[in-house]
Formats: C-alpha cells, sequence, structure tokens
C-alpha cells in the first residue's frame, strides 16, 4: 500500500473506529437502562413517582451499586421462590451477572482507553491501549467486535424477560 493509500485507510480506520466506540457504548447504555426500569418496576413506583425516583435515587447512583440492587433483587427472589443457596451451586442467574459484569468490563476499555490507529493495514477494526502499569493493546476484529454487541444485546433480553416475572 503506497503512502497516499495507507493515509486514506488511517483516516478512514478512525473514523470507523469512533462509530464502533460509539455503538458498544451505547449498547452498554441500554443494558443500564433496562436495569433502571427493572429497580422502578420491582419497588412499584407509581407513575407519577417514577420521574422522582429516577432523578433522586437512580441517578445518583453509579452502575456497580444498580448492578448490585438488581442482583440482590433478583437472588432474593431466587430465595423467595425455593432456591437454596449452598456454597456447592449459583444463583439461577449467575451467569448474566457475570455477562453484565464482562460487558462492562468491555464498556470501560471502550471508554477510556486511547484509540490506537496500528502503522500498517490490517484487519483490527479497533485497537485501544490501557497505560495502566505497562502498555497494553486490546485490538478487536470485527468478529469479536460483534461477538461483544451480541453478548449485550443477550443481557438486554435477559434482563427484559426477568422484567416480566415480577411479583
Amino acid at each position: 500500500m503506497n503512502e497516499p493509500e495507507l493515509t486514506k485507510w488511517k483516516n478512514q480506520y478512525r473514523e470507523d473506529a469512533y462509530y464502533y466506540r460509539g455503538k458498544l457504548i451505547d449498547t452498554f447504555n441500554s443494558i443500564e437502562k433496562n436495569i433502571e426500569d427493572y429497580l422502578v418496576i420491582h419497588f412499584e413506583v407509581v407513575p407519577h413517582k417514577r420521574y422522582d425516583f429516577q432523578m433522586i435515587v437512580l441517578d445518583r447512583l453509579n452502575f456497580q451499586s444498580k448492578k448490585e440492587c438488581f442482583a440482590t433483587v433478583v437472588n432474593n427472589k431466587a430465595l423467595k421462590n425455593g432456591f437454596i443457596k449452598t456454597n456447592n451451586n449459583s444463583y439461577p442467574h449467575s451467569n448474566l451477572f457475570k455477562d453484565i459484569q464482562e460487558a462492562q468490563d468491555e464498556r470501560n476499555c471502550f471508554a477510556h482507553y486511547y484509540l490506537v490507529v496500528p502503522l500498517e493495514h490490517n484487519e483490527t477494526i479497533i485497537t485501544l491501549a490501557e497505560f495502566r502499569d505497562s502498555l497494553k493493546f486490546h485490538e478487536y476484529s470485527m468478529d469479536e467486535y460483534q461477538n461483544l454487541i451480541y453478548k449485550m444485546s443477550d443481557c438486554i433480553i435477559a434482563i427484559n424477560k426477568l422484567k416480566t416475572t415480577i411479583t
């Protein structure tokens, strides 16, 4: 690839990476919004108080706190439905919470790490650099990226299914 073509590729890489970064963060934000919706329904917030609940309570919680509240509610519901927690088993929705944590970790990577444009053309669609203790690159192919989006979408679907079982 000659220099003008490489320059054009690098500029397009950067522009595409902005899109991928934004889409992943937006998809993660949908996880957070669905957790908030679950909590609003669970606590039976009446329609005319939902705005207050959102603005006064939920907007003052960071994502970690919302996730912990959500997990507590879901796990307590499992206990009320007869689940017995022992050292040898996990709560029924523990895989969902593991997937949410992985999504949170990836979201943090996309939100906080530096965008790096490779020196030469390659198959990555986005490369992010972490400068904690040492330099570490996080490179994503289209398949890896799409899998992240699909996993986040699966989390949203699972949270929505849980909303239908709130009693």
